[in-house]
């Protein structure tokens, strides 16, 4: 495999913002892809983008990166804080992207930081399943649109990080340093104070 290769199946649409209906959500995206990607670039992994049809809508998958079948996720906000849709309520009932995609890992961006948090669908799952036993009041509404209603659960990773995420930055290796430093110390702080 080419390194950046484009997808040789039939392509549906260059950008999901091309879509029509999907101008503002489809270009949050395609911003998030294009990180990731530069980030594959950065790193020099392999990795194919799939532009077609039944990757993008039946298999919700972006793509594929060092062999791995992964979808992109441009959902992050306040630093960590990530955005799981279990259910969706949109045109008729349905499970969300959580629970259908056929990806094996999930490329979760943050577009302000340029942060990629990386983790197991499959291990994700069970920590998802796990924490919505313990506490089911963090199921609840994500979205505000009416006519596409998401539920489910938004995750801290700073929560779970240390058997389910890795964390990767296409930022500059100095700034990248400063701000691991920073939160490092302030979950120093924050566990000192716990115990």
């Amino acid at each position: 495999m080419i390194r950046g290769k484009r997808s040789t199946k039939s392509k549906w649409y260059d950008r999901t913002s091309q879509r029509p209906g999907y101008e503002v959500t489809g270009a949050k995206g395609d911003n998030g892809e294009d990180i990731v990607w530069k980030l594959c670039e950065k790193e020099g992994w392999e990795y194919e983008s799939y532009l077609d049809r039944d990757s993008q809508v039946n298999r919700k998958i972006d793509g594929k990166i060092k062999g791995k079948l992964i979808d992109v996720k441009n959902n992050m906000f306040k630093g960590s804080w990530h955005g799981i849709e279990l259910d969706k309520y949109r045109r008729g009932d349905g499970q969300g992207w959580f629970n259908t995609t056929e990806a094996e890992q999930i490329y979760a961006v943050n577009e302000k930081t340029k942060s990629v948090f990386v983790y197991s669908i499959k291990k994700m799952r069970k920590v998802v399943e796990d924490l919505i036993e313990r506490s089911p009041h963090r199921y609840k509404r994500l979205s505000k649109s009416s006519d596409n209603t998401a539920w489910g659960v938004y995750i801290d990773f700073h929560y779970i990080k240390w058997n389910t995420w890795e964390v990767y930055d296409s930022r500059d290796e100095k700034v990248i340093e400063e701000e691991q430093e920073k939160i490092s110390k302030e979950l120093r702080e924050c566990f000192a104070h716990a115990i």
